[in-house]
């Protein structure tokens, strides 16, 4: 009997052995899945604190950082050469007006009268006058040749302009989603003009915000009072077309006095041989130069060398001459090889004419 008990007594000891082993085991296993989540909390506590203080940074060099992000993208595209293919030219307006308007203007030339032979037969033979000695006439100084060079939008155009080394009257557009951004590039010329579009007779597609016959007095002087604003130094516009809008004496009258205003000169790119700038000028008293040539209606290196040529004998003649072309490359070839051309005329800016 009690070598039974005994044996019975050896078992209980050896479950409540295993039982404690198992007991550790538990324990050590709950510390490992702590010890792994305090882990994971203090992992997740960082990435947290790293998120929050990288949100906290300042928004104005957020801010900035995004402004030269949009700068470089705004330089690509100023430098890239636009698409100027569906914009029309002065000269094009010009040569629609001369085709559609003018001839209808012109009469036939009627002949002379022939007059009585008794009559031809009375006049006295009139006596030659007295020869005199030829002067040669020296002019202190030369004749003078501004040669506006219209339709500049891109820095890529002035390099290649520059390159002539003339003094040339370059007239940029006002800032549209193609040219965005004209204020800035004029900021580095010299001297530079604005090419404000006006209603043409011919084209369906204007440039944006054309001014038309249509403006209203109020909405011309918003026109001007904005390129002012984005062109604070500008001080002489040009007409980009205009045909319709140039031959209309009352919107000319409206546009003058907004440009008298805002103190811009004008200069008449003549689009149409019934303009009425000049009279529009007078009006409020405000001198008006016109435009004597147009240097490249043909893109050819021979003919724009010719028109120079008449706009040299025109400021011969006149003591003064404004010529137009555009930043074309036939127009670039023939002004790098105008010096045998312009040596008789000094060539400024078209701001020494006013």
């Amino acid at each position: 009997m009690h070598k039974k008990k005994s044996k019975r007594v050896g078992k209980k000891k050896n479950t409540h052995h295993d039982s404690l082993d198992f007991g550790k085991y538990i324990v050590s296993f709950l510390l490992l899945v702590s010890f792994s989540l305090i882990i994971i909390s203090v992992v997740i506590f960082i990435k947290i604190y790293i998120d929050e203080k990288d949100s906290r940074k300042p928004i104005a060099l957020q801010a900035e950082k995004k402004i030269d992000t949009l700068m470089e993208k705004m330089d690509d595209i100023v430098r890239q050469a636009p698409k100027k293919d569906d914009i029309p030219l002065e000269s094009d307006d010009y040569e629609y007006a001369q085709k559609t308007i003018e001839p209808q203007k012109e009469k036939p030339q009627e002949k002379p009268e022939e007059k009585p032979q008794e009559l031809v037969e009375e006049k006295k033979p009139k006596e030659a006058p007295e020869e005199k000695p030829k002067q040669v006439y020296k002019p202190e100084k030369k004749p003078k040749l501004a040669i506006i060079i219209d339709d500049v939008s891109s820095y890529g155009e002035i390099d290649k302009l520059k390159k002539t080394k003339i003094p040339l009257s370059l007239s940029l557009f006002p800032p549209t989603d193609n040219f965005p951004s004209t204020p800035k590039i004029a900021r580095e010329l010299d001297f530079f003009m604005i090419h404000l579009p006006l209603e043409a007779l011919n084209f369906n597609s204007p440039q944006d915000r054309t001014l038309t016959i249509n403006s209203s007095e109020v909405e011309i002087m918003g026109r001007i009072k904005q390129i002012r604003r984005l062109f604070p130094s500008a001080t002489i516009i040009n007409n980009h077309t205009g045909s319709k809008f140039t031959a209309d004496k009352e919107a000319m009258i409206r546009l003058m006095k907004a440009l008298k205003e805002y103190d811009f000169e004008f200069i008449d790119s003549r689009t149409i041989g019934s303009s009425m700038a000049v009279e529009a000028g007078n009006f409020v008293n405000k001198k008006i130069l016109t435009r004597d040539v147009f240097l490249d209606n043909v893109q050819d290196v021979s003919y724009i060398k010719e028109q120079l040529g008449k706009a040299v004998k025109i400021a011969k003649k006149n003591g003064y001459a404004i010529a137009i072309g555009h930043p074309r490359q036939k127009t670039i070839e023939a002004l790098m090889d105008s010096s045998g051309i312009l040596k008789d005329v000094e060539v400024v800016y078209v701001k020494e004419l006013l």
